[in-house]
């Protein structure tokens, strides 16, 4: 009976191990130029001990390193007009936990602000360890003339822009034609731009 436990618990440990292993060397395989922070898992390196065999007079022995990274991908473009979403997701396997600078703790999390977002997973099943991913910015994508920022030049931003109209007003949004005035030169600029959309 004990030797049967001894043998039951060889095999788990060793499957569990060359599950370990596949993952740590698929990564390390698919990312080799990234540079991201990492920690080289315990279990990993246990398993290399049992993993180096003999045949034949030649040796097979795992890999001297293999490593884990931390990585956030995006669904989106880098930069979002006013209304749209980009889904960033943290690249983590099983046994990752996930904690964003958002809060959230899901694999995946849904954007529509600009901003910078960052993660850090924390890991017990293959990779043992805290792994922070560099931080991804999504910027603002709009069009000057949408003075409400809903997406698109309509006369809601016209009725914005009257309000300065023929009045000094340097650095002010309505200034499109930047001389510190807003006048007939940023009406036609208006115009130019009226039901355009933020795409």
């Amino acid at each position: 009976m004990k030797i049967s436990k001894f043998i039951l618990s060889f095999l788990l440990s060793f499957v569990f191990g060359m599950e370990c292993y596949a993952q740590n060397e698929r990564y390390a395989l698919t990312y080799p130029l990234n540079e991201y922070f990492y920690l080289e898992s315990f279990q990993e390196m246990e398993m290399k001990k049992s993993f180096s065999m003999e045949q034949n007079d030649s040796s097979f022995n795992a890999p001297s390193r293999s490593s884990f990274m931390a990585i956030i991908s995006s669904s989106g473009p880098s930069s979002i007009c006013p209304g749209q979403s980009v889904v960033l997701t943290g690249n983590g396997q099983k046994g990752c936990s996930y904690l964003w600078t958002t809060g959230q703790t899901t694999q995946s999390i849904t954007i529509t602000q600009p901003g910078t977002y960052g993660l850090t997973l924390n890991c017990y099943k293959c990779y043992y360890g805290t792994y922070v991913a560099n931080p991804i910015t999504i910027g603002s994508h709009t069009l000057n003339t949408d003075l409400n920022a809903n997406g698109v030049v309509d006369v809601l931003d016209y009725i914005i822009f009257l309000g300065e109209y023929l009045t000094p007003c340097p650095g002010c949004p309505q200034d499109f034609y930047p001389d510190g005035f807003v006048d007939t030169r940023d009406y036609l600029i208006w115009v130019a731009d009226i039901f355009k959309t933020c795409n």
